[in-house]
């Protein structure tokens, strides 16, 4: 899967996934699964 980002975003991402030392795979995968969770 490819996401197509702004910049600035891309950077914020990536800045925080490297503060909290979890890859961005990991990221996307975990906020996919909050947010399916809250819509259900």
């Amino acid at each position: 899967m490819n996401i197509a980002l702004p910049i600035e975003e891309a950077e914020k991402i990536d800045l925080y996934c490297k503060e909290k030392n979890i890859s961005q795979n990991g990221f996307f995968r975990e906020a996919a699964k909050e947010k399916m969770e809250r819509e259900k």
